[in-house]
């Protein structure tokens, strides 16, 4: 009998280069071909849904070669796992986007008792672009990172060693030294909220939601604060309620055990 194929850390990244490989030929040879409207912004938003787009034969290819089921992780969890995650987000907005992503700005507001939260300054909305990083992107990075890299994972690593290493893949991804940081600690936190409920769809929420939050501030929410102490306390609270969050968030397999006893 043939042994099962379990993708591994570094097949994972040999996927992720050929992807972009791919990627950057399909670009060299349509900026090619199509010289004169190459430029234009309807041809480039083309090309973006199209490259994102070609993550799905690639998710479902490698589904079948390593014999994963993904569809059994498209459920919708009970009311109250929604709502957990709902928060976790928000809570993880305050304490993970603004420092890990926006260094000098996080502590610029430090030294000016000033509390920065949820987001950033960004571009007028071009909604078609937009429609695919705030919808399209969180479904397919999701069905990749999670759905296909993770739950693979899982089944050669421990717990947190997969989501680790599968955070790292998400981080290095994203091509941006800045932001490598900022983006291992958001796919830990969604990697975390797949382990503990192992619901696809779940997590595509938590990241439409994240991304439609980043998307759609235009500025950074300013608080005056008295004191930098305060400051520190806001945090303090924020991040002792996120962790306490993803703690009662029980593994499904946990509260399936426990039910059959």
């Amino acid at each position: 009998m043939k042994n099962k194929f379990v993708l591994n850390f570094w097949h994972a990244l040999l996927l992720l280069i050929g992807i972009r490989a791919v990627y950057i030929v399909i670009y060299v040879i349509i900026g090619m071909l199509f010289k004169t409207s190459y430029k234009t912004d309807p041809f480039q938003i083309s090309l973006e849904y199209v490259s994102i787009l070609l993550y799905i034969p690639f998710i479902f290819w490698f589904a079948k070669k390593s014999d994963t089921n993904i569809k059994d992780s498209f459920f919708v969890p009970d009311l109250s796992t929604v709502i957990k995650m709902i928060v976790v987000v928000v809570l993880a907005q305050t304490i993970v986007l603004s420092p890990l992503s926006h260094f000098d700005i996080f502590f610029e507001s430090l030294k000016n008792s000033k509390l920065r939260i949820l987001g950033a300054t960004i571009r007028p909305l071009f909604p078609l672009l937009d429609l695919r990083m705030i919808l399209i992107v969180p479904i397919i990075e999701e069905l990749f990172f999670r759905g296909l890299v993770l739950k693979n994972f899982l089944k050669k690593y421990s717990p947190v060693y997969a989501i680790v290493l599968s955070s790292l893949l998400f981080g290095v991804y994203h091509l941006n030294i800045d932001t490598l940081i900022f983006h291992i600690s958001l796919g830990i936190i969604f990697g975390i909220l797949y382990y503990k409920t192992n619901s696809l769809i779940l997590v595509m929420l938590a990241h439409i939601i994240w991304n439609g939050f980043t998307f759609f501030k235009y500025e950074y929410i300013e608080l005056d604060l008295a004191s930098s102490i305060l400051h520190f306390l806001v945090y303090l609270t924020a991040l002792i309620s996120f962790v306490f969050l993803l703690i009662k968030m029980k593994h499904p397999t946990t509260s399936l055990s426990k039910k059959l006893t």
